[in-house]
């Protein structure tokens, strides 16, 4: 079986990475205080937890690396339809990351060869997000 790869190791490529964000809206049972008053004592908000905001929905906002990055090697994961019994795949480039917190494999949808081409990918993916 031969797959066609948009990348081979070696390259340089840019990746994009989404991060959770959420819409929040002002505690209606502490009024954004965080704390509720009884008979002259002071308690956490058992709705907010001290928060004052409460999660009301959450969104990806998504972002490209500043950094290029260099691709490894590939990994493929192969898996079958049970029922259409076909095979499918899915593409991971796999780069090696000095820095422990970044995600360091990414599908091939998420990779670009320029940081132009990436920055028009995330003002896609993002149009719809709330403002």
């Amino acid at each position: 079986m031969e797959i066609k790869t948009k990348f081979d190791p070696g390259d340089t490529v840019y990746g994009l990475y989404s991060v959770d964000r959420w819409i929040t809206e002002t505690c209606n049972f502490c009024k954004g205080e965080g704390y509720i008053s009884s008979n002259h004592e002071s308690f956490a908000c058992p709705k907010c937890l001290k928060e004052g905001e409460i999660a009301i929905t959450r969104y990806s906002e998504w972002r490209a690396t500043e950094e290029p990055m260099r691709v490894s090697h590939i990994r493929l994961s192969r898996y079958e339809h049970q029922s259409t019994y076909f095979f499918d795949h899915t593409l991971y480039y796999v780069y090696d990351s000095p820095d422990c917190q970044m995600k360091t494999h990414f599908p091939e949808s998420d990779l670009f060869s320029s940081y132009e081409e990436a920055m028009n990918e995330v003002v896609e993916r993002n149009k719809n997000n709330p403002k």
